[in-house]
């Protein structure tokens, strides 16, 4: 605040998000950039309730590529120069090599 006080924030997690709106367990693209916290909304994610066919996710850290890794998650590739990077469920999705 402008006092230069704390400033005190109501934090939702994106599983509470899924469940109030009623979510349907597989989502066919999810975009997350939120500014250099992108693994701090997704560590706790409740990925054995949700899953996404495919992710773009700006600037993941080296945690969060792990951890998309272990979730079934394979990178496809970095889509812009401002490191957005493309991920593909390997369960959800079926694609060649060539793809």
């Amino acid at each position: 605040n402008r006092s230069g006080g704390e400033e005190r924030r109501n934090l939702v997690s994106i599983a509470t998000v899924f469940k109030k709106t009623n979510v349907p367990p597989v989502i066919d693209y999810f975009s997350l950039d939120v500014e250099g916290a992108e693994h701090l909304v997704m560590k706790d994610f409740p990925w054995e309730k949700y899953s996404f066919k495919f992710m773009t996710i700006e600037r993941p850290n080296d945690d969060l590529k792990i951890l998309l890794q272990l979730n079934g998650y394979t990178l496809a590739r970095t889509i812009s120069t401002y490191e957005e990077t493309l991920w593909v469920s390997e369960v959800n999705v079926k694609l060649s090599a060539e793809e």
